[in-house]
């Protein structure tokens, strides 16, 4: 499955309105090679890890020689973020692209496919569960947006549990559509491995953690009662609660779908 890369550097990525329009960039081409889970799940741990650096300092306004006031900037800068904060950021924005990068690739795959009638039905059923995985894909980059915002980036403080889950939702989603790329290929052929298919399924869905959901749940409450008095915060923190709230629902709806594919 295609690797959640570390970032190499320390900006946030801005992800684009439609991850679909978005450039292929000759520096990440990896269409073919696909990383183990559990590779994946070894670079996941480290990635947490590093997240448990202290937050930046923010940075003050020199005064100026003469007026003894402080400099106007020429520019409005936002503060730096916390490190911990701008890093889980940062690894949602590396995840969704590369995420984008695997979907795209089955997706071709098939449409240069010739498949057979007697499979027809069986490569629109792995087509449904792709539309499903971008479905994911879309609600995790909308996640990312609203999460630069000051009151729904709380959730990606170090030790909360948003982002670990996050981390598995994308290690689970890429083995689910490295299965699918693997079934597309097998249907070409009419000699498709169903226990091959359902072992790659089950070893992808270790990385996805039905606890931490709670465990969401319960920090997003915490979150709303903190800025209950703050209108504009109070408002983000509801559209981050309604797009997990998704994000939940389609797992759910994309689990039942590949149990039922035989």
């Amino acid at each position: 499955m295609s690797a959640a890369h570390e970032p190499t550097s320390r900006r946030v990525v801005a992800l684009f309105p439609d991850p679909d329009d978005a450039p292929t960039r000759t520096t990440r081409a990896r269409t073919s090679h696909v990383e183990d889970a559990g590779r994946r799940g070894a670079r996941a741990t480290s990635v947490h890890a590093r997240a448990t650096r202290g937050a930046r300092e923010p940075r003050t306004l020199e005064r100026t020689e003469h007026s003894g006031i402080h400099d106007q900037p020429r520019a409005r800068r936002r503060d730096p973020l916390p490190e911990d904060i701008e890093l889980a950021l940062t690894n949602l924005g590396e995840d969704v692209y590369q995420l984008t990068v695997a979907i795209r690739e089955v997706e071709t795959r098939m449409v240069v496919a010739s498949y057979e009638p007697a499979v027809l039905g069986l490569a629109e059923s792995v087509e449904d569960r792709l539309h499903h995985a971008k479905r994911i894909r879309d609600t995790l980059a909308a996640i990312h947006l609203i999460a630069l915002h000051p009151g729904p980036r709380r959730l990606l403080e170090n030790e909360a549990p948003l982002p670990p889950f996050l981390k598995g939702v994308v290690i689970w989603c890429d083995g689910v559509v490295d299965a699918l790329r693997v079934l597309a290929v097998e249907l070409e052929s009419r000699d498709a491995d169903w226990l091959g298919l359902h072992k790659r399924l089950d070893d992808a869905a270790r990385f996805l953690f039905p606890a931490l959901v709670i465990q969401v749940r319960a920090h997003l409450d915490a979150l709303r009662e903190e800025v209950r008095l703050d209108e504009t915060r109070r408002e983000k923190v509801s559209e981050m609660s309604y797009l997990l709230e998704e994000l939940f629902a389609v797992i759910r709806h994309l689990n039942v779908a590949l149990k039922r594919m035989e």
